[in-house]
């Protein structure tokens, strides 16, 4: 429960973070007061954040924090010039940090977390308390320079975020290749996104980074399979590629099973349900490239030997 101040408005931030929680979707009509407000607006220091326990309330008040930093960014004349798709986002980008980070716990996640897309962002909108960014009467915000840097990539016009670590929701689990999707798995392997060390996160969040690893060698994988000296024909490209991804996936299952922490449901099966249950949850299965985005070459840290002897 928040505090509520009886005679007068609290402005201590902490007890102020339910107003403002979560940020509304940046638009043409609540811009100037993005930029303009952006100093009234409250800001949640360290110190002032619970030390442990109520991990919500953290995750939330380093998202406002975050946001907040990367509108000043965006308000900055000649950055992005009044157009409002950088402050969208820096806005999805905070809020992908915090579902990111909300997943990363072990307890209930934000309602809006659950969702993807569009029905995400819609999600967060609705509940946004403050739509219009106004400020707080008499407050004004310390600097706290954000914990993680946002960089605006002007070639995506619909501000959809291409940095991978955000972007790992859409690409995890991989699709079980076929004959279907094949094609798309060799010619987009360059247009999906990677997750460089650098990006993953250096402690906690587990899953975040067995993922990320997941994805890192099954994609280099499939490129190994793709070039045709290793395999002649789409059969035997496409046993190649569903030996990859089963290989991944089981590593991945691996690394899981030697956490402390509750493992991937699909890992708690076994054999063809195992597949099935990834298969059915992956949400690229047409394995289409990101707009705008061009993968680094990241070498896996794992040894994939195809075996044609075992294709079925």
């Amino acid at each position: 429960m928040f505090l509520q101040a009886t005679e007068r408005r609290n402005i201590d931030p902490p007890v102020q973070l339910e107003p403002y929680f979560p940020p509304a979707k940046p638009s043409l009509e609540n811009l100037n007061a993005v930029c303009v407000h952006g100093s009234g607006r409250p800001r949640y220091p360290a110190s002032c954040l619970p030390f442990s326990g109520y991990g919500y309330i953290r995750c939330a008040g380093t998202a406002v924090n975050r946001v907040e930093a990367w509108f000043s960014q965006c308000c900055q004349r000649g950055v992005a010039q009044g157009d409002q798709q950088i402050a969208k986002q820096a806005w999805e980008t905070a809020l992908s940090h915090f579902c990111i980070e909300e997943h990363g716990t072990m307890t209930l996640v934000h309602e809006c977390c659950e969702k993807k897309g569009e029905e995400r962002w819609n999600c967060f909108e609705k509940q946004a308390p403050n739509p219009s960014y106004q400020p707080l009467s008499g407050y004004a915000a310390p600097i706290i320079p954000p914990d993680r840097i946002f960089t605006w990539d002007p070639n995506t016009s619909d501000g959809r975020n291409i940095d991978p670590p955000v972007q790992l929701e859409p690409y995890f689990p991989p699709a079980k290749p076929s004959l279907e999707n094949l094609n798309a798995v060799c010619v987009h392997g360059n247009g999906r996104p990677r997750y460089p060390a650098s990006c993953l996160p250096s402690s906690g969040y587990g899953y975040i980074r067995r993922a990320g690893i997941a994805v890192n060698r099954v994609e280099a994988w499939f490129s190994q399979c793709c070039q045709r000296g290793v395999a002649q024909g789409d059969q035997q490209v496409l046993c190649c590629a569903k030996q990859a991804w089963e290989t991944a996936l089981s590593h991945f299952c691996i690394e899981e099973h030697g956490t402390m922490t509750l493992v991937h449901e699909c890992c708690e099966k076994k054999g063809e349900e195992r597949w099935n249950c990834f298969e059915k949850q992956a949400p690229n299965p047409s394995y289409q490239p990101l707009s705008g985005y061009t993968a680094p070459v990241i070498t896996p840290d794992r040894i994939f030997t195809w075996d044609p002897n075992n294709c079925k």
